[in-house]
């Protein structure tokens, strides 16, 4: 396993975390912050950034694919976090910019 992917294998884990305690919290305010598409995004990144960290972990050849889409998810849902001023929805949006930053950290390091 690279620096790369073991640092990427934290930030995903991390914005695991982030992504499961915001989903919580959009739950408790209601509203705007429990949109189901916004839940919905919040639970597949959750879920996708748990199986990156395992394929990082692993060594795994399909490793840079995932590390892609994990990127890409993770980029969306940090857009649509940053739009909120509560500290809470912030931090997730900050723990996702750093996961989509450390996935593509990956990506770039295999040669084209």
């Amino acid at each position: 396993m690279t620096k790369a992917m073991a640092s990427c294998g934290d930030a995903c884990l991390e914005c695991h975390a982030a992504c499961r305690r915001t989903i919580k919290f959009c739950l408790r305010k209601s509203g705007r912050h429990s949109d189901a598409r916004r839940l919905m995004r919040l639970t597949e990144c959750a879920a996708l950034c748990d199986a990156c960290a395992e394929f990082c972990v692993d060594d795994s050849p399909e490793c840079v694919p995932v590390c892609d889409a994990t990127s890409k998810v993770c980029g969306d849902v940090a857009r649509d976090l940053e739009r909120f001023d509560e500290p809470e929805m912030r931090a997730c949006a900050r723990a996702c910019l750093d996961c989509a930053r450390a996935c593509r950290g990956v990506v770039e390091q295999v040669p084209a």
